[in-house]
C-alpha cells in the first residue's frame, strides 16, 4: 500500500559547553539581549532527500561523491565528507502586541558557505529560501493500489490470472460451435431464413411450422448441414481453340 505521506528526521548533538547551545537555552529563556543572538545547528538540514513508496523520507546520501566537483567543502565537525546536509542559524523572533499578546517564530537562515554556486543547482535563489530536492519514486494512482500493494510479484500474479481467465473464457466451448461459425457456404440456409421471414408476414404459419421444423433439423444434423454448406462448384469455360461455332450450340438444341 503506498503511504500518502512520507516522514522522516534529523537529528543534532550540540556539546554541553558550545556556544550555540547556551545561545539558543537564552532565546528560549528570554534573557536580556537573547534578540540579538542566534544558535548555529551543524549537519541538520538534508539538501537532498529520497522518497520512496513506504512513506520514509532518507537523506540521499550516494550524492556525496558526485557533489566533490561542485565544490562543497569538507565539513571537519562530523569527521566526515557529508555533502548533502546542510547548516541551519536558528533565531527566536518576538512581537508584542496590545490585544493579542505575544507571538513567538523561528527565523531560520541555511548557510551557504560551502555551497556550490547558484548555477549549479536548478531553480536556487541564493539561500534565500530554504530549498530542498527530493527524489520521489513513481506510485501507482490510488485506484490502482490493490494492485499494486501486493508489489511486483502480486502485480504479475494478477495480470496472469486475469490474461489467462479471459483467454479461457474466449476459447472455452469453441469445439462446439466452429461447425456453425465456420460454414463455407451459407446461401441456402439464408435463403431458408428469409423464406421463414416471408411465410410469417403473409399469415402462412403451418408452412413457417414447417421451414422452421426443417431449421431446427439443419443445425440438430451435422452431416446435413454439412451438404447444405459446401461450396458451389464453379465450371471453368472451356479453352478457346475448343469452344464450338455460334451455330452450332444451336443446331444442337434444334435436334433435341
Amino acid at each position: 500500500m503506498v503511504q500518502p505521506m512520507a516522514t522522516g528526521k534529523v537529528s543534532s548533538t550540540l556539546p554541553p559547553k558550545d556556544i550555540n547551545r547556551q545561545n539558543l537555552v537564552d532565546m528560549i529563556n528570554g534573557t536580556a539581549n537573547s534578540t540579538d543572538k542566534t544558535a548555529k545547528i551543524t549537519g541538520i538540514f538534508p539538501k537532498f532527500l529520497r522518497i520512496t513508496n513506504s512513506g520514509k523520507a532518507s537523506v540521499s546520501t550516494k550524492l556525496n561523491t558526485g557533489l566533490q566537483d561542485l565544490g562543497w567543502k569538507y565539513n571537519n565537525i562530523t569527521g566526515m565528507k557529508n555533502y548533502v546536509m546542510r547548516n541551519l542559524t536558528l533565531k527566536l523572533m518576538r512581537n508584542t502586541d496590545a490585544n493579542q499578546g505575544t507571538s513567538e517564530w523561528w527565523e531560520l537562515q541555511e548557510e551557504c558557505n560551502n555551497a556550490p554556486s547558484r548555477n549549479d543547482l536548478p531553480l536556487d535563489d541564493g539561500c534565500q529560501h530554504l530549498n530542498m530536492y527530493t527524489f520521489n519514486e513513481k506510485a501507482f494512482p490510488p485506484t490502482l493500489s490493490f494492485f499494486s500493494g501486493g508489489g511486483i510479484i502480486g502485480l504479475y500474479t494478477t495480470l496472469v490470472l486475469v490474461a489467462s481467465k479471459f483467454v479461457r473464457s474466449f476459447f472455452a466451448g469453441i469445439s462446439f460451435l466452429i461447425m456453425f461459425d465456420d460454414m463455407p457456404n451459407v446461401d441456402r440456409i439464408f435463403q431458408l431464413c428469409l423464406d421463414i421471414y416471408l411465410v410469417r408476414e403473409s399469415g402462412e404459419l403451418a408452412l413457417e411450422e414447417d421451414l422452421f421444423a426443417k431449421l431446427i433439423f439443419l443445425y440438430r444434423s451435422p452431416e446435413t448441414l454439412i451438404k447444405w454448406t459446401r461450396l458451389k462448384k464453379i465450371r471453368e469455360p472451356p479453352p478457346p481453340g475448343d469452344a464450338p461455332p455460334d451455330n452450332a450450340g444451336a443446331m444442337h438444341a434444334i435436334q433435341h
